[in-house]
C-alpha cells in the first residue's frame, strides 16, 4: 500500500474520528444544558417557595414593627394572614425559617437581634408599667384591683398614667387627664371620674381627694416623663433598625426573584439535596 492510499485512510480514519467525538459533544453539551436548565429551574421555584413561606412573613412582621405606633410603650410587631408571627421567628431552628437560615444567615442573623430586642423592650414596658401600679398604690394608699370592695383603683389605671405619660413625652394631646377628674357621689360612695372613664371607687370624701392628688402627681412627675422618653427613644431606634431590615428583605426578594440570580448549594437544606443530588434511576 503506497504512501498516497495509506495517507487517505488515516484522513478518513480522523475525519470519522472527529465527526463522532464531535456528535458526542454535542449531545454531552445539548444533555448538559438541559440539566442545567432545568436546575436553574428547580433553583427557581426553591426561592419561591422560601419567598412565600419565609421572607414575606417575617418582611411582614419586620415591616409591621417598624410602622408601629408603639402602643403605649410596648412594640406589638403584625399579624401574617391569620397567623402571628412577632414572636415566633426568634431562633429559626424549624420549617422554612430554618431553610432561609441556611441560604440567608445574614438576614436571619439581623432578624433574630431585632425580634430579641422587640422582647427585651416589650419586657422593659412591662416593668415599667407595674413600677406605675407600685407607685400609683404608694401615693393614692389604695390598691390596684378589680372591683371587690371598696376603696380601691381599677385595673386600668396603670396603663392609663402610662399612656399620659407617653403622650407628655411625646407633646401629643392628652387621651386621659386626672387633672380633669371630677369627685362625685352616686350613692353610699365615691367615684373619681372624667366623662368616660371611672379610675377609682372609694369610701369617703378625703380619699377621693388623697387619689385624685396622687394621680395627678405622678403624671407630672419629671422623673417618669424623663424614664418614659428613654423608653420611647428605645422603641424609635427598634422601629428604625427593623425599617432597614424590611428593606433588606425585600432587596433579596428583587435580588433573586427578579434576576438571574439563583441560590448557591447548602449541604443541610434537603430541597438543595434533591435538586443537586438527585437519586439514580434503578
Amino acid at each position: 500500500m503506497n504512501d498516497l492510499v495509506i495517507g487517505l485512510l488515516s484522513g478518513a480514519i480522523i475525519a470519522i474520528v472527529s465527526f463522532a467525538l464531535g456528535l458526542l459533544g454535542q449531545l454531552w453539551y445539548g444533555h448538559y444544558q438541559e440539566k442545567q436548565k432545568a436546575r436553574n429551574e428547580s433553583l427557581k421555584n426553591h426561592f419561591k417557595q422560601l419567598e412565600a413561606s419565609a421572607i414575606k412573613p417575617m418582611g411582614d412582621t419586620v415591616r409591621g414593627i417598624a410602622n408601629d405606633e408603639r402602643g403605649s410603650l410596648s412594640i406589638k410587631g403584625a399579624s401574617y394572614g391569620s397567623r402571628s408571627y412577632a414572636y415566633s421567628l426568634s431562633n429559626f431552628e424549624q420549617g422554612e425559617f430554618y431553610i432561609f437560615k441556611l441560604h440567608f444567615p445574614e438576614q436571619a442573623e439581623k432578624t433574630t437581634k431585632l425580634l430579641n430586642q422587640v422582647n427585651e423592650h416589650n419586657k422593659l414596658s412591662e416593668s415599667f408599667t407595674n413600677k406605675l401600679k407600685g407607685l400609683i398604690e404608694e401615693k393614692t394608699g389604695l390598691l390596684v384591683r378589680e372591683g371587690k370592695g371598696r376603696p380601691f383603683i381599677y385595673t386600668n389605671v396603670p396603663f392609663y398614667l402610662r399612656q399620659i405619660l407617653c403622650d407628655l413625652a411625646e407633646a401629643k394631646s392628652l387621651g386621659h387627664d386626672f387633672r380633669n377628674a371630677e369627685i362625685e357621689k352616686p350613692n353610699n360612695f365615691y367615684i373619681i371620674r372624667t366623662t368616660s372613664t371611672i379610675y377609682a371607687e372609694v369610701t369617703t370624701q378625703e380619699e377621693a381627694n388623697s387619689c385624685k392628688r396622687g394621680l395627678i402627681k405622678l403624671m407630672e412627675s419629671i422623673p417618669l416623663q424623663k424614664e418614659t422618653s428613654r423608653i420611647l427613644e428605645r422603641a424609635k431606634e427598634v422601629e428604625n433598625e427593623a425599617g432597614s431590615i424590611a428593606n433588606l428583605l425585600d432587596f433579596t426578594c428583587w435580588q433573586y426573584g427578579k434576576s438571574v440570580q439563583l441560590l448557591n448549594e447548602e449541604k443541610d437544606c434537603p430541597y438543595c439535596q434533591v435538586i443537586f443530588h438527585p437519586k439514580k434511576k434503578e
